[in-house]
């Protein structure tokens, strides 16, 4: 039996629990945790994470509070962090805020990053307090940019009031920049050009490439297009690079369009065309009908529409279809295409299609849409170059049936190919899903063959979904609010390795019944949170190669997290880890003594056993005595060489194995060391006479031995 994991719970109290099963202390596949710690201990609290892109080496996280090398006073601060041969190093974002926080309630933010370049080198921000001379006056939110931290560049004003939170903003506005940093797109109600005055509702779209502001809802002669406005969609609305924009005019409005219209303006040519004309040619096409935008390719190049309206000749029925728009050619294909007879239709909302150019295409329909499917209710199909094919059942978590145009995370995430689909549902895809809940399924378009991911022996059918959403922090003081429409759940670009968070235990070393993240690869579950830790964790994203994964926990994963219970965020890092710092000195009885009602004391002479009787060179227990002056339980061990030594004394109760006190030293070389072992949280609640035990470890050396202490 050995000791699974020590979680600080406040500045001088310790919790173990230790495991049946001698769980393993590493993450599964071949990674390492490293402490990607945001900022120094106490200085402030984690708030979020940006998952990371291609690279496994950087990451953008924010902390409430500022760290002690910013400039800024903002309540809300980012750094990056950068992966170096011993460490993560991380350095601020480059704020160009140097006040106060907000005159507000204080967690309002006077600005944060809603948009980053592909390098992270150049950001969009979004600030309610000027930050460049000239600038709107405090509380009207206004857009800027920076480039490799320097100074602020002003685009434009967005909207009137104090900024809450930039997540909030986005899902009310629209505003990103390229993937190089060289133009930004938004949304904004406010009239900002002269040629949008007669605009009397709604929104208008613009565009900034380092010099004026452009209208870009126009069409070929500069007029704008609805005075009702437009709408972009969150899902590639924009394309990466920046240069092509989709958007969406209202139905019914008044003295406007009476249907739902989609277009495209091409940034660099300056040209607009409606891609959702109709280009049936039939003599019985239907009468138009809203056409919806329901997403892109990120590069732009292909663009999805749904409608009841045939637009091509090869549709001959009237219930709602897929279509597919080629930039290039400009060609509208009918997707979902089937028989008169099949009355299945395609749900609205967003699709998901691959990023190699859309080779692959998810998207939900509900009723029959293929001859002889069963069933009437939601499913999950996919289009690839054979053709239109049934993935499964998918009645999708109410969060995400919404529509195109709003920010939510996706319940369908895929391979850059999109070959392999993992997707959450609350069907039972499989016979064996019996619970009911929010299921992970992994779909091989490859062999048409769907694999519930989230099952194992000895679970998968509790009462306890894959989670859709954060757990609740461990501390008031904690948030999730950055980034909150970030996916719980992941799958690397290669397709083979998918990962999700729940609170079910599906391994045997998840014994806390709290969140933990687990990793499906080559057909096998493991975990890279610590589940034998008596706190929860968290899913933080992956890179995009599937190096890393991220976690944030409020668990004491690595002796180097000394900030007791706050949040930490982790890289369990395959092929990772760092040597850890040299350990601090010990705590003697001269230097922190316990109070009096707070000791520990050896009850009886102790049996040393076997261990105390082993050969010399091997680890072995001496002495166990009490040293009062101290408060001390003092345990001397005969090392078998040089390394840090460390010992606990815990109690069963009941199915879990709690420490009452614990201590360590280093051993200058083999030989004599002894250990002052100090009471944790649990030992300082004991009373009375207990029978315990006593285990000592040393490199991959252990000993245990029975003790009867008496607390007092």
């Amino acid at each position: 039996m050995r000791l699974a994991a020590v979680v600080g719970l406040a500045a001088l109290s310790l919790f173990a629990i230790v495991s049946d099963a001698a769980a393993e202390e590493v993450p599964a596949s071949g990674r390492a945790w490293e402490l990607m710690t945001l900022a120094p201990v106490s200085s402030s609290k984690v708030l979020g994470v940006r998952p990371m892109a291609n690279d496994s080496n950087r990451v953008v996280g924010s902390t409430i509070g500022p760290p002690p090398e910013s400039a800024s006073g903002s309540i809300l601060n980012f750094r990056t962090l950068r992966r170096a041969p011993d460490g993560w190093l991380g350095s601020p974002l480059g704020l160009p805020y140097t006040a106060e926080a907000t005159t507000v309630i204080p967690l309002f933010a006077p600005l944060e990053p809603i948009g980053f370049s592909t390098d992270e080198e150049t950001v969009l921000w979004l600030s309610a307090t000027p930050l460049t001379p000239g600038a709107p006056p405090q509380e009207a939110m206004s857009l800027y940019r920076t480039v490799h931290g320097g100074p602020p560049e002003y685009i434009d004003h967005i909207n009137e009031g104090a900024i809450i939170f930039a997540s909030l903003f986005e899902y009310l506005n629209f505003a990103d920049i390229s993937s190089n940093g060289d133009r930004v797109d938004f949304s904004s109600a406010e009239h900002l050009l002269p040629n949008d005055a007669a605009r009397t509702e709604g929104e208008s779209i613009y565009t900034w490439a380092g010099q004026a502001v452009e209208q870009v809802d126009v069409d070929n002669g500069g007029t704008m297009i609805s005075k009702c406005g437009v709408s972009i969609s969150h899902y590639s609305g924009m394309s990466s690079d920046g240069s092509h924009v989709f958007f969406s005019t209202p139905a019914s409005c008044e003295g406007g369009e009476k249907e739902e219209k989609v277009y495209m303006r091409d940034l660099s040519t300056k040209h607009t065309t409606e891609i959702s004309a109709s280009q049936c040619t039939r003599g019985d096409c239907n009468a138009l009908a809203n056409v919806e935008f329901a997403g892109a390719t990120p590069d732009g190049k292909v663009a999805y529409l749904t409608t009841t309206q045939q637009l091509t000749n090869a549709d001959t029925d009237e219930t709602r279809d897929l279509y597919r728009y080629d930039v290039a050619s400009g060609e509208l294909t009918l997707l979902s295409g089937a028989p008169s007879a099949v009355t299945g239709e395609v749900n609205r909302g967003r699709v998901f299609p691959s990023e190699d150019g859309g080779s692959h295409v998810y998207f939900r329909a509900t009723g029959e849409m293929l001859p002889g499917e069963a069933g009437a209710g939601e499913k999950l199909f996919v289009f690839d170059g054979t053709g239109m094919h049934l993935v499964g059942e998918a009645a999708f978590p109410p969060i995400f049936n919404e529509t195109a145009s709003g920010l939510w995370p996706t319940p369908v995430e895929l391979s850059a190919d999109g070959s392999r689909a993992l997707f959450l549902t609350q069907s039972p895809v499989l016979p064996s899903d019996t619970d009911g809940a929010n299921d992970a399924y992994l779909y091989d378009a490859n062999s048409e063959t769907v694999t519930e991911i989230s099952q194992s022996p000895i679970g998968g059918n509790g009462p306890f979904p894959v989670s859709t959403e954060p757990p609740t922090p461990a501390n008031d003081h904690e948030y999730e609010l950055w980034n909150t429409v970030r996916p719980y759940w992941a799958i690397d670009a290669a397709g083979d390795r998918v990962f999700f968070q729940t609170q079910e235990a599906l391994l045997p070393e998840d014994i806390n019944g709290q969140f933990d993240v687990y990793e499906w690869h080559e057909g096998k579950l493991g975990m890279i949170s610590p589940g034998y830790q008596p706190l929860e964790s968290t899913f933080g994203g992956i890179s995009r190669d599937g190096q890393s994964a991220l976690i944030a926990t409020n668990a004491r994963i690595l002796p180097a997290d000394m900030d007791g219970d706050g949040r930490d965020f982790y890289d369990a890092r395959i092929g990772g880890g760092f040597p850890e710092p040299p350990a601090p000195p010990e705590c003697t009885p001269a230097t922190c003594p316990l109070p009096a009602s707070q000791r520990i004391t050896r009850s009886d002479p102790i049996s040393l056993g076997a261990a105390g009787k082993g050969k010399r060179g091997q680890l072995r227990v001496l002495e166990v005595a009490s040293r009062p002056k101290g408060n001390t339980l003092a345990v001397v061990v005969s090392a078998p060489a040089a390394g840090t030594v460390s010992a606990s004394v815990w109690v069963q109760e009941g199915k879990k194995k709690v420490v009452l006190a614990r201590g360590s030293g280093r051993a200058a070389h083999a030989g004599k060391v002894e250990l002052a072992l100090r009471l944790t949280a649990a030992g300082k609640k004991a009373k009375g006479t207990k029978n315990a035990h006593l285990t000592v470890s040393a490199g991959t050396s252990k000993a245990a031995e029975t003790v009867r202490v008496k607390f007092q």
